[in-house]
This record gives C-alpha cells, structure tokens and sequence, in this order.
C-alpha cells in the first residue's frame, strides 16, 4: 500500500522529470527527479522528494544539498555563480573539483513547493555521480545517484526551430498564392466600341 501511495506521489510531484532514483535511506525515502529526462551538458534542474519511510509522510523541514562528482578524466574548471534569463542564481559545477562543493536544493527553485530544487551547470558530457544529503534536525542520511549526461548541442542546434518555422510559413504561403492564381476561373474578354479589349467584371 505504502509502495503504491509513493508511486502515485512521486508521478505527481514529478514536475515534468523524471524519476532518477527512489532509495529509502534511514528514516527517510527519498525521490530524484531530473528535468530535462536526457540531461545533456548545460543546465539542469534537479528535484528532491523527502519522505517518512514508515508513513510516506512529506517533510518539508529538511535541509537537501546536491553534491556532484564529474566524469573521470574530465578537466574542465568553472565553479562561478551565474543567472539565468529568469533571474534564477545557477551553480556552475566544476569538474576539476577535488571534493564536489555542496550546491542546496531549496522549496524557493521549485515549482512544486512540496519538493527542494536546484539549477546547476553539467559542463561536460559523461557519467556523473550525484550524492544527494538530507539532514532532518539531528539525523543525516544520504543517497548516491548514477546521472548519464549526453553531449550539449550547437547553438544552431538550440535555435533552428526558430530559423526555419518563419522560412516554412514563407514557402506555404508562396504555395497557396500560386495554386489559388491557377485555379481562378478567366474571365471573358470581350471588345469595347473603340476596339480596345475589356474583361468582363
């Protein structure tokens, strides 16, 4: 029963990601969730579900940093604050990091208030380790979660949709003017008494 009502839960708080893991761990059971579903290097939005593990009771008083550990062999610095076009403060996560900096997941970054959220920068591609802490007045536990990250598009890639919807609007429209030209039926053309030629109206 407890399994089923979690499940129900969890697909609703989902907040448009999907379900990276879902681990009991002390008291508590806890569910990530990742947006975009194919994370790609760039920005990313993880979610956090804090649950009793007896009851599936939903804390909102813990404390929930993400803790991320890059690909080995990656070597690509960046660990600055930066905004994003809404406003929002994103973390860039540093892959040179010897120990991974604690980024918070907070209710303020998450649309579903009955989750804690961040924004954080994934500069590189490849097989990421996330560790996400949950600390509930004196008790800690903690969860460790695979994150496959896929390569990061073009700018083109990003904006092409952008760039050929107008062009095909174009083309569609230049298309209808020219069939609806063959289709109009000619009108008679008949002679005026100086013998010029007039169409009929």
């Amino acid at each position: 029963m407890l399994a089923a009502m979690t499940t129900i839960a969890s697909s609703a708080f989902a907040d448009g990601g999907v379900v990276r893991l879902r681990e009991a761990t002390g008291p508590f059971l806890v569910t990530v969730f990742t947006t975009p579903p194919a994370p790609r290097a760039g920005l990313a939005d993880v979610s956090v579900l804090v649950q009793s593990k007896d009851t599936g009771e939903i804390f909102l008083d813990a404390e929930v940093d993400l803790l991320f550990v890059p690909p080995p062999g990656v070597e690509t610095a960046g660990r600055e604050r930066f905004c994003s076009p809404d406003g929002t403060q994103i973390r860039a996560v540093g892959t040179g990091d010897t120990t991974p900096r604690a980024i918070p997941a907070t209710q303020k970054h998450a649309t579903n208030k009955l989750l804690y959220a961040a924004k954080v920068n994934l500069p590189a591609a490849g097989d990421w380790q996330m560790r996400v802490d949950v600390r509930r007045g004196a008790t800690v536990a903690q969860v460790n979660c695979p994150l496959t990250v896929t390569a990061g598009g073009t700018g083109f890639t990003r904006v092409w949709p952008f760039v050929v919807t107008p062009l095909l609007l174009i083309g569609v429209f230049i298309c209808h003017q020219r069939l609806r030209r063959r289709t109009l039926p000619r009108l008679p053309i008949m002679p005026d008494a100086c013998g010029a030629t007039t169409a009929l109206l």
